[in-house]
């Protein structure tokens, strides 16, 4: 069972995320900012973490930054409705694991 966080402004996403990956038997923990992410970081350990790029105030970039710092080994899938290929090498370049399109399939995710 792999732990798995979510930060997604749009909450249906989110929601149609948790529901898929807890299906397949993964532990999902989701939040809707980006500030709310690090304490969650502090109390749980995560494999994977599933970014919006385009978050209120703090942005899915900056966040990647704080998580990968907290911790280094935490997997980075950064996904966006925006296809913006200077986005997604910093992205990468920041330590994301991936850069996934919205629209996406859950065997993308997966």
């Amino acid at each position: 069972m792999t732990q798995i966080l979510i930060v997604d402004d749009e909450r249906l996403i989110a929601w149609g995320l948790t529901r898929e990956l807890e299906r397949l038997g993964h532990k999902v923990t989701s939040c809707d900012r980006a500030e709310a992410a690090p304490p969650l970081l502090e109390k749980q350990h995560f494999e994977v973490a599933l970014i919006d790029v385009r978050l209120p105030v703090m942005g899915g970039l900056a966040l990647l930054e704080k998580l990968k710092t907290a911790d280094p080994d935490l997997q980075v899938i950064m996904i966006t409705a925006f296809a913006d290929v200077e986005v997604a090498v910093e992205s990468i370049r920041k330590g994301a694991f991936d850069f996934v399109l919205k629209p996406f399939t859950i065997e993308k995710i997966q």
